[in-house]
């Protein structure tokens, strides 16, 4: 609405023009009228005048500051903030949360929601620090659910469900929320949500220095998966991978990096000890024993002497360093993660290939990032990680799959379906226990092969040998050595 000033004819916003009229009657006309002049204390210009007062004189004192007009425009601002905050938020804990996070956002203050919209902005030149700022806001968020959840009654807190492969990655491969799975076991395909995919009830939670509960790690993860799915987005659209030096392949070394390292394979050595404990259930774990576990439950075959032996060895060493008792759970969830930053160089020193794929049949997993390298004799006694791999594959949607090979920059090219073929084999050998694909194409998920087991962590000893200078061998005493198979 505009209203027009009849001396000029110019034509003004009302509301502009009240803040103007305003501003004059409070400091030009009201102390002109009552002192002859306006070299006065201005009169403040919020004070509520829908109450009586016994005084008005004592209450213009803690009058507030901010007229009007400076009011109703920051109000208009925090209604745009609120709408901002959930759809900055809602990326990161999905869209189940949207409700949650509306009514989060309506309980702020308009201070409270410029201040966190303000809060976003400065962290908007570094990737870490946009994940921490909106970590912080999630963690919010998440604390309001509990306290409301308090409040009323209701049952649910913190996500008890925690997802080692990201919903919203998951998503990217199926129609809406809905994938099709295939299991190693038994071999079945079926319809399910990705909420139930890729999954561990209180798999992040950990014990916190007061004993209590914490999913502090649930909570960080969810924001740099907000932030991995745009920079996803971000190939669809370009149709090409990051470029070297971008922020989005800085994001995407560290996505790829926290996904290695946050499958439940990673843990493997960490829980082996418990995993022991609790099968033999108060017996003594000797060689035998260890036997018996690694033949009936760990492999599932029979096993050389070697191998139980190395097994024990282990088991009794790590509960030796560890004070008689096997590695916590605290420390199987945190210590996969100590590696990222040390791994991170790895892919960023890589050519990144964008393969495509004219069919949408590109294969995904709950073990999504695939080491390949040609298959070799050494594969029966020995594994290999980053810096062996060929190529590190990571599939980024049906039509299109990331491949991280050695060499430098980047590049785009289309493959043929054999290849899209031999990358989903590969993919199923190396998962911990499902591969999925869209609902309404499971060619691709059948024609698959998947064993009963997936790789495995494998042990062995045997005398070791030290080479001398001058070409002369020593005994060294036994060596562990552990790998984990590639199939």
């Amino acid at each position: 609405m505009s209203l027009q000033r009849p001396h000029t004819g110019i034509w003004n916003i009302a509301a502009k023009e009240l803040e103007y009229l305003e501003d004059w009657v409070r400091t030009t006309a009201i102390p002109i009228i009552v002192t002859g002049g306006r070299e006065v204390t201005p009169l403040p210009p919020q004070l509520d005048i829908s109450t009586g007062y016994d005084d008005l004189r004592s209450e213009v004192p803690g009058a507030g500051a901010a007229s009007a007009a400076e009011r109703g425009g920051q109000r208009i601002q925090a209604a745009v903030a609120r709408a901002g905050l959930t759809e900055v938020l809602v990326p990161l804990m999905g869209s189940d949360m949207s409700e949650t996070i509306s009514e989060w956002a309506a309980t702020l203050t308009d201070d409270a929601v410029l201040e966190r919209v303000d809060r976003l902005a400065q962290a908007r030149h570094s990737h870490q620090e946009a994940l921490k700022a909106a970590g912080q806001l999630a963690a919010e968020v998440r604390g309001y659910m509990v306290a409301t959840t308090s409040r009323t009654g209701a049952e649910m807190s913190d996500p008890k469900l925690h997802h080692y492969v990201p919903q919203s990655y998951l998503s990217r491969f199926g129609r809406g929320d809905m994938v099709r799975v295939r299991r190693r076991c038994p071999s079945k395909t079926h319809l399910a949500n990705v909420k139930n995919v890729a999954a561990e009830t209180g798999f992040y939670t950990i014990t916190d220095e007061n004993g209590v509960p914490s999913t502090a790690i649930e909570q960080e993860l969810s924001g740099l998966e907000g932030q991995g799915l745009a920079a996803l987005r971000r190939i669809d659209e370009t149709g090409m991978p990051p470029a070297v030096g971008t922020d989005d392949r800085e994001l995407l070394c560290l996505y790829l990096a926290v996904q290695m390292a946050r499958t439940p394979r990673k843990r493997t050595m960490l829980r082996f000890g418990r995993d022991v404990t609790a099968y033999a259930d108060g017996r003594e774990v000797d060689l035998a024993l260890m036997t018996e576990y690694l033949t009936r439950k760990h492999l599932g075959h029979p096993l050389r002497a070697t191998e139980a032996q190395g097994a024990w060895d282990y088991n009794h060493g790590t509960r030796a360093m560890n004070g008689g008792n096997d590695p916590t759970h605290n420390e199987a969830v945190a210590v996969p993660f100590s590696s990222v930053q040390a791994c991170i160089p790895q892919y960023r020193a890589r050519h990144w290939r964008l393969e495509t794929c004219r069919k949408p049949i590109f294969l995904t997993s709950d073990a999504p990032l695939v080491l390949w390298r040609p298959e070799t004799p050494e594969d029966a006694y020995q594994g290999f990680g980053l810096e062996g791999a060929h190529e590190i594959r990571f599939p980024v949607s049906p039509t299109a799959q990331l491949v991280l090979a050695p060499g430098h920059g980047t590049s785009v090219e289309e493959v043929r379906l054999s290849r899209v073929n031999s990358c989903n084999q590969d993919l199923a050998d190396s998962c911990e226990q499902v591969v999925l694909g869209h609902p309404d194409r499971p060619a691709a998920l059948d024609r698959v092969q998947l064993t009963k087991r997936g790789p495995t962590l494998r042990f062995n000893t045997s005398p070791g040998l030290r080479r001398n200078p001058d070409g002369t061998e020593e005994p060294m005493g036994d060596i562990l050595h552990m790998w984990t198979t590639r199939r």
